[in-house]
C-alpha cells in the first residue's frame, strides 16, 4: 500500500472516530436534557397540584362563609381534619366535607341526614398533602397544601379569614 492511501484511511478512520465521538456527546446532551426536562415538568406538576388544592378550598369557603356554616371537624369522615361548610339558600340541608385522603382531596356533598364517607366523595385532585386548621381565635381557616420540589418537600400556606368572624358551635 502506498504512503497516499495509508494517509487516506487514517484519515478515514479519524473523521469515523471523531464523528462517533461528536454523536455519543450529543446523545448524551440530549439525554441528560430530557431527564432534566421530565424532573421540571414533575415540579411543576406537584406544586400545580398543590395550587389546586389550596384554591378550591378558598373557593369554597368563600362561597359559603355565613355565621356558623364553616369550621372544622376532627371526625366527620377520617381521623385528620375536615372542613364542614352548611349550605343556607337554595342548598338549604346540604352539607360539604372536604377532607384529605389516600394522596388525594376529595369533596363529599350529602344532605345532613346522610354520613358522608369515601363511597359518596369525589377526588378534587391529587396532591402530596393538605393539613387543614383554625387558628387560635377559630376566625380564620389555616390551609397547608404540600408538594415535592426536587424530591424536597415543600408548602403552600395560606389562611383564609372569615367574613363571618364567628365558628359554628357544632364542633365543640
Amino acid at each position: 500500500m502506498s504512503d497516499r492511501g495509508r494517509t487516506n484511511t487514517i484519515e478515514t478512520v479519524l473523521v469515523t472516530i471523531l464523528l462517533i465521538i461528536f454523536a455519543t456527546a450529543i446523545f448524551l446532551l440530549v439525554a441528560s436534557g430530557g431527564e432534566a426536562y421530565k424532573n421540571i415538568l414533575k415540579n411543576r406538576e406537584s406544586l400545580s397540584r398543590a395550587r389546586v388544592a389550596s384554591s378550591y378550598i378558598n373557593v369554597k369557603i368563600r362561597q359559603n362563609d355565613t355565621t356558623g356554616a364553616v369550621y372544622i371537624s376532627d371526625d366527620a369522615i377520617t381521623d385528620k381534619k375536615t372542613l364542614v361548610i352548611i349550605h343556607t339558600g337554595q342548598l338549604d340541608g346540604y352539607v360539604t366535607y372536604i377532607f384529605f385522603d389516600s394522596g388525594a382531596l376529595y369533596e363529599s356533598f350529602v344532605s345532613e341526614d346522610i354520613r358522608p364517607g369515601m363511597d359518596n366523595a369525589l377526588m378534587i385532585c391529587r396532591v402530596n398533602e393538605v393539613k387543614i386548621s383554625s387558628s387560635d381565635d377559630e376566625r380564620s381557616i389555616l390551609i397547608s397544601s404540600g408538594y415535592m420540589q426536587n424530591n424536597k418537600p415543600g408548602y403552600i400556606d395560606s389562611q383564609i379569614y372569615l367574613r363571618s368572624g364567628e365558628r359554628s358551635s357544632r364542633d365543640k
